[in-house]
């Protein structure tokens, strides 16, 4: 699949770059290396190894000048044409078709300041595109995923600012954002959830996941998956939950 020309606003582009094919000839890969493996190894856990959960990067199209990609160092607009040598998959909501009118507002929401109240109950201004990558989000996912507590409730160990995002973060603000935005044209996405999927067999295709029973009480606890759980395999995966999201390309 040929990405430019192909490609819808609300589109996911999951990368798959591993970053052991480096090598480790430069010292400066290695951090990535960790990160890949910790970041996969997690969502292996969380999802099964049947799954896909190869991706440890995702990012949100909404058109070829304005790719949001939240990655070390800063939350930026990618263009079409840096992403000419990446191996992507391309994951697309089924449940809403974006329009241009769509486009523009998303556009123009994750570039303005916008108002959040912070832990200190203070109100604090925020711009999605120019804030910094969430160091810290990203490590307690990786910590909670290595002790066994997979379930956003776990993702506390060190505590983010939630004024910022990891990628997979940024991706699912998205979806929730324009739901709020338009007064819930659809319901939240990873909404529902199957849980024969991760605490048993189904159609002989997938074991139970390592942490199965957690995932599957968090969800009937919350209801959901919060924002702050979300994963690039979820949208990968979406079968295990509501079938958000289809494979409808990849150029590899």
């Amino acid at each position: 699949m040929q990405l430019k020309n192909n490609l819808r606003c609300g589109d996911l582009l999951l990368q798959y770059d591993n970053p052991w094919n480096s090598g480790l000839s430069n010292w400066f890969n290695l951090p990535w290396i960790a990160a890949y493996w910790g970041i996969t190894n997690y969502q292996e856990k969380y999802f099964g190894k049947k799954a896909d959960t190869a991706s440890d990067h995702v990012m949100t199209y909404i058109d070829d000048a304005h790719i949001v990609n939240a990655k070390p160092l800063t939350i930026k607009w990618s263009i079409i044409d840096d992403l000419a040598t990446a191996k992507i998959k391309v994951f697309r909501p089924n449940f809403y078709n974006f329009t241009e009118a769509d486009a523009a507002l998303m556009i123009k929401t994750f570039s303005t300041p916008s108002t959040y109240i912070d832990s200190n109950g203070k109100s604090q201004t925020y711009t999605l595109i120019g804030s910094d990558y969430d160091w810290e989000q990203c490590i307690d996912i990786l910590l909670a995923g290595q002790l066994g507590k997979p379930c956003q409730e776990s993702y506390e160990l060190i505590g983010g600012d939630k004024s910022h995002m990891v990628c997979s973060t940024s991706a699912a603000t998205f979806f929730e954002k324009f739901r709020q935005l338009k007064n819930g044209p659809y319901p939240p996405v990873f909404s529902k959830i199957k849980p024969e999927m991760f605490i048993g067999s189904f159609n002989n295709m997938y074991k139970e996941t390592f942490y199965g029973q957690a995932i599957v009480d968090s969800f009937q606890r919350s209801g959901k998956v919060a924002v702050e759980e979300v994963t690039p395999a979820h949208f990968a995966n979406s079968n295990f939950f509501d079938d958000s999201f289809v494979l409808v390309g990849q150029n590899f």
